[in-house]
Protein backbone atom coordinates (compact mmCIF):
# COMPACT_ATOMS: atom_id res chain seq x y z
CA UNK A 1 0.00 0.00 0.00
CA UNK A 2 2.49 2.40 1.20
CA UNK A 3 4.50 1.61 -2.68
CA UNK A 4 0.89 2.07 -4.18
CA UNK A 5 1.07 5.69 -2.80
CA UNK A 6 4.35 6.76 -3.31
CA UNK A 7 4.16 5.76 -7.08
CA UNK A 8 0.55 7.73 -7.31
CA UNK A 9 2.07 10.69 -6.05
CA UNK A 10 5.06 9.97 -8.06
CA UNK A 11 2.85 9.99 -11.42
CA UNK A 12 1.10 13.19 -9.93
CA UNK A 13 4.05 14.79 -12.12
CA UNK A 14 2.24 13.98 -15.35
CA UNK A 15 0.09 16.98 -14.35
CA UNK A 16 2.19 19.42 -14.50
CA UNK A 17 1.05 21.25 -17.76
CA UNK A 18 -2.51 21.02 -17.27
CA UNK A 19 -4.80 23.97 -17.57
CA UNK A 20 -5.85 24.00 -13.86
CA UNK A 21 -9.04 24.83 -11.98
CA UNK A 22 -11.22 24.32 -9.11
CA UNK A 23 -12.88 21.51 -10.93
CA UNK A 24 -9.56 19.92 -12.42
CA UNK A 25 -7.69 20.27 -8.83
CA UNK A 26 -10.52 17.86 -7.24
CA UNK A 27 -10.01 15.55 -9.88
CA UNK A 28 -6.24 15.10 -9.30
CA UNK A 29 -7.19 14.78 -5.61
CA UNK A 30 -9.31 12.14 -5.37
CA UNK A 31 -7.87 8.86 -6.19
CA UNK A 32 -5.33 10.03 -3.64
CA UNK A 33 -8.02 10.51 -0.95
CA UNK A 34 -9.47 7.00 -1.95
CA UNK A 35 -5.64 5.47 -1.41
CA UNK A 36 -5.84 7.98 1.89
CA UNK A 37 -9.04 5.80 2.95
CA UNK A 38 -7.75 2.62 2.07
CA UNK A 39 -4.61 2.67 3.88
CA UNK A 40 -6.55 4.40 6.84
CA UNK A 41 -9.02 1.47 6.73
CA UNK A 42 -5.84 -1.09 6.61
CA UNK A 43 -4.37 0.09 9.68
CA UNK A 44 -6.38 2.04 11.56
CA UNK A 45 -5.87 4.84 14.23
CA UNK A 46 -7.01 2.92 17.48
CA UNK A 47 -4.06 -0.12 15.78
CA UNK A 48 -3.41 -1.30 19.39
CA UNK A 49 -7.12 -2.56 19.40
CA UNK A 50 -6.69 -5.23 16.59
CA UNK A 51 -6.85 -8.71 18.28
CA UNK A 52 -5.97 -10.31 15.13
CA UNK A 53 -4.77 -8.37 11.90
CA UNK A 54 -6.07 -11.40 10.04
CA UNK A 55 -9.94 -10.98 11.31
CA UNK A 56 -9.39 -7.16 10.55
CA UNK A 57 -8.39 -7.64 7.05
CA UNK A 58 -10.81 -10.40 6.14
CA UNK A 59 -13.55 -7.94 7.75
CA UNK A 60 -12.76 -4.64 6.02
CA UNK A 61 -11.64 -5.97 2.81
CA UNK A 62 -14.50 -5.39 0.71
CA UNK A 63 -14.51 -1.75 1.56
CA UNK A 64 -10.70 -1.71 1.01
CA UNK A 65 -10.73 -3.43 -2.80
CA UNK A 66 -13.82 -0.93 -3.27
CA UNK A 67 -11.93 1.77 -2.52
CA UNK A 68 -9.11 0.46 -4.45
CA UNK A 69 -11.71 0.15 -7.86
CA UNK A 70 -13.04 3.97 -7.20
CA UNK A 71 -9.25 4.73 -7.28
CA UNK A 72 -8.62 3.00 -10.46
CA UNK A 73 -11.52 4.63 -12.10
CA UNK A 74 -11.10 7.77 -10.62
CA UNK A 75 -7.23 7.33 -12.30
CA UNK A 76 -8.26 5.89 -15.48
CA UNK A 77 -10.83 8.84 -16.03
CA UNK A 78 -8.28 11.29 -14.99
CA UNK A 79 -6.18 10.34 -17.74
CA UNK A 80 -8.54 10.62 -20.16
CA UNK A 81 -9.71 13.93 -19.33
CA UNK A 82 -7.19 15.89 -17.36
CA UNK A 83 -4.03 14.26 -19.61
CA UNK A 84 -5.80 14.01 -23.00
CA UNK A 85 -4.53 10.65 -22.91
CA UNK A 86 -6.55 8.35 -25.68
CA UNK A 87 -8.83 5.38 -23.97
CA UNK A 88 -6.40 2.88 -25.79
CA UNK A 89 -3.43 3.17 -24.58
CA UNK A 90 -0.66 0.92 -23.39
CA UNK A 91 -0.54 2.19 -19.37
CA UNK A 92 -4.02 0.62 -19.41
CA UNK A 93 -2.78 -2.65 -19.31
CA UNK A 94 -1.40 -2.47 -15.90
CA UNK A 95 -5.06 -0.96 -15.14
CA UNK A 96 -6.58 -3.77 -16.42
CA UNK A 97 -4.73 -6.48 -14.38
CA UNK A 98 -5.04 -4.20 -11.51
CA UNK A 99 -8.95 -3.98 -12.16
CA UNK A 100 -8.88 -8.17 -11.96
CA UNK A 101 -7.12 -8.26 -9.09
CA UNK A 102 -9.02 -5.74 -6.95
CA UNK A 103 -12.23 -7.51 -8.39
CA UNK A 104 -11.07 -10.95 -7.08
CA UNK A 105 -10.09 -9.67 -3.66
CA UNK A 106 -14.00 -7.90 -3.30
CA UNK A 107 -15.46 -10.91 -4.17
CA UNK A 108 -13.14 -13.41 -2.93
CA UNK A 109 -12.96 -14.43 0.85
CA UNK A 110 -9.95 -17.50 0.25
CA UNK A 111 -7.01 -16.35 2.63
CA UNK A 112 -4.75 -18.11 -0.01
CA UNK A 113 -6.15 -16.18 -3.13
CA UNK A 114 -5.75 -12.99 -0.84
CA UNK A 115 -1.89 -13.69 -0.13
CA UNK A 116 -1.89 -14.26 -3.72
CA UNK A 117 -3.18 -10.86 -4.95
CA UNK A 118 -1.08 -9.16 -2.47
CA UNK A 119 2.62 -10.69 -3.94
CA UNK A 120 0.70 -10.03 -7.48
CA UNK A 121 -0.10 -6.28 -6.54
CA UNK A 122 3.34 -5.59 -4.93
CA UNK A 123 4.92 -7.26 -8.59
CA UNK A 124 2.55 -5.07 -10.58
CA UNK A 125 3.77 -1.74 -8.77
CA UNK A 126 7.05 -3.05 -8.46
CA UNK A 127 7.45 -3.63 -12.14
CA UNK A 128 5.21 -0.10 -12.90
CA UNK A 129 7.61 2.26 -10.61
CA UNK A 130 10.89 0.65 -11.60
CA UNK A 131 10.80 -0.12 -15.43
CA UNK A 132 7.72 1.37 -17.27
CA UNK A 133 6.79 4.68 -15.51
CA UNK A 134 8.62 7.74 -15.74
CA UNK A 135 7.55 11.20 -14.71
CA UNK A 136 4.75 12.15 -17.27
CA UNK A 137 5.16 8.96 -19.03
CA UNK A 138 0.85 8.89 -18.73
CA UNK A 139 0.58 11.93 -20.86
CA UNK A 140 -1.40 11.43 -24.35
CA UNK A 141 1.45 9.33 -26.24
CA UNK A 142 0.79 6.26 -27.25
Amino acid sequence: MIFGICLAWWLFWSYREVEWDFFRFLMALFPLATLYVGASLLIPTDAESVRSWRQHYFEIRTRFFALNLTYLAANFLNTLVLLGQPIVHRQHILVAILTGLYSLGLVSKRPRLHAAIALAFTVCHLVAGTLAMRPGSFGASP
